[in-house]
């Protein structure tokens, strides 16, 4: 009897309850969905949340005979949702979702069925992804070659991405920029440029995530590489080094000179005696 009941009251809480809405939370974030309710509540409370988008219904979380129960919980929210079991005893009913996905956006639904008396609030709730700012990183250097990466992530549709000089002139990339989805549908752009460095140089990734969005722009500088001078023979440390060198040299040779010079032979007086 209570689900014929519930279900003609949801018909009716569709045709006049508006939606609370909030800023867009970020993907990733948790959000806390606020609902509540009178107390003292009898045996027979019931508390469900549903989620709307597209047309489709979603079973979110539910809480009756005294626990929750989760048999018929949407499988995309499995372990992200969590209600206040000491705040149900205060008359709060708050849903929290955890690590949201760009599909969590739409319209949520509390339902409160506490004996005869039924409450229904709705909450809007809108999901963001913006892309992250670029960063940029040194793959390789071979001489004065040098190949750098532009990575971003975080959008929902592809982006612009390219590289320009400190001039704003464009480069050309080494390939057409990458563009991966992962499971949640949130994209990473990727773009890898090869440049000849001379000497110290800038370059700037630049990435528009919509056509008419605000351009993300990141540069660096790649330094030229260091040459070591060769040491010439004026250094005071060579000269002084050379000079050591030359005492130890000249005083090994005048040893080995006493070694090998023949015994100068002793001269002998004769004395006659008379």
């Amino acid at each position: 009897m209570w689900e014929e009941s519930l279900s003609f009251w949801l018909m009716f809480s569709l045709l006049n309850m508006g939606s609370t809405s909030f800023p867009p939370v970020r993907v990733g974030n948790n959000m806390t969905l606020q609902c509540s309710f009178q107390v003292p509540f009898g045996n027979d409370l019931r508390i469900h949340w549903h989620h709307y988008l597209n047309g489709r219904r979603a079973i979110v979380h539910s809480y009756y005979n005294g626990t929750e129960q989760l048999k018929d919980q949407d499988e995309a929210f499995h372990g992200r949702t969590k209600l206040s079991l000491p705040g149900i005893q205060q008359g709060d009913a708050s849903l929290t979702l955890t690590d949201l996905r760009l599909s969590d956006r739409g319209d949520y639904r509390c339902i409160i069925v506490n004996g005869g008396n039924f409450k229904s609030s709705n909450i809007s709730l809108q999901v963001s992804a913006p892309y992250e700012r670029p960063q940029v990183r040194i793959l390789s250097r071979i001489g004065e070659n040098v190949t750098v990466e532009c990575s971003s992530q975080g959008g929902v549709s592809e982006a612009l991405m390219v590289w320009r000089d400190e001039e704003g002139n464009t480069l050309e990339a080494l390939e057409t920029p990458v563009v991966v989805r992962n499971k949640q549908e949130i994209c990473e752009v990727r773009s890898k440029l090869t440049v000849t460095v001379e000497r110290d140089i800038a370059v700037c990734c630049c990435l528009t995530p919509e056509p008419r969005a605000e351009e993300l722009r990141v540069c660096d500088t790649i330094a030229a590489s260091q040459k070591q001078e060769a040491p010439t023979l004026l250094d005071p440390k060579n000269i002084i080094a050379i000079s050591i060198l030359t005492l130890v040299g000249v005083s090994a040779c005048w040893a080995v000179v006493r070694r090998q010079r023949p015994p100068q032979p002793v001269p002998v007086r004769m004395v006659i005696s008379a």
